[in-house]
């Protein structure tokens, strides 16, 4: 037979028993939890049987504390009463998300959230390395621009088109007379391009 996952006391605060159904779906989630109603506080208490040494649990003196170590059970979580929580799964996917437990213990649980620590600071890296490239690559057209120099972007000139192409003379309505840039003497503060015949 199950052992029982409520802890029937007497409840300062008056709190109801939580519905059966919830305490069967609390037992198919883990069969070694248990829920009682506070001695101190208007909460339940979640709790999960232990065989271990309870330490921490030796040195408190609260009544709480007392009940825990008379039923060898480790604290997890406290509860809200209704209407502050409503029973059901919702508790229980919370409890799967946040108890260190169910993650292996306090050192496999600190070795997951490093991990995600670790994971935030290599996007963060990632994203400020990419930032970077970008103002280093504007920043070498711009310095290669006041300094009157063209980048090459990888397209190739037509063969014997000189300067310019046959079509961009074509466009400008002159296609025997080829073009020529024509720059600004360096030093005079201004920075425009011209292009003339």
């Amino acid at each position: 037979m199950a052992r029982a996952n409520y802890i029937p006391l007497p409840s300062p605060s008056n709190l109801t028993p939580p519905p059966a159904w919830f305490l069967e779906d609390m037992r198919a989630y883990d069969p070694e939890l248990v829920i009682f109603p506070s001695q101190e506080d208007g909460v339940y208490r979640l709790c999960r049987r232990t065989r271990g040494p309870l330490p921490a649990l030796t040195f408190m003196q609260s009544p709480d504390a007392a009940i825990c170590r008379q039923h060898r059970l480790a604290p997890v979580k406290a509860i809200l009463p209704p209407p502050f929580v409503h029973w059901g799964p919702v508790i229980l996917a919370d409890l799967a998300q946040f108890d260190i437990q169910r993650h292996g213990g306090g050192n496999a649980a600190a070795d997951t959230l490093d991990g995600f620590d670790a994971e935030r600071d290599r996007k963060i890296d990632a994203g400020i390395a990419d930032g970077a490239g970008i103002r280093a690559g504007h920043a070498y057209r711009e310095l290669k621009f006041h300094m009157g120099q063209s980048i090459a972007l990888g397209v190739k000139k037509p063969e014997g088109a000189g300067a310019y192409g046959q079509r961009e003379r074509m466009a400008l309505g002159q296609p025997g007379k080829p073009l020529r840039r024509v720059h600004r003497p360096r030093g005079s503060g201004e920075h425009a391009v011209f292009v003339g015949r």
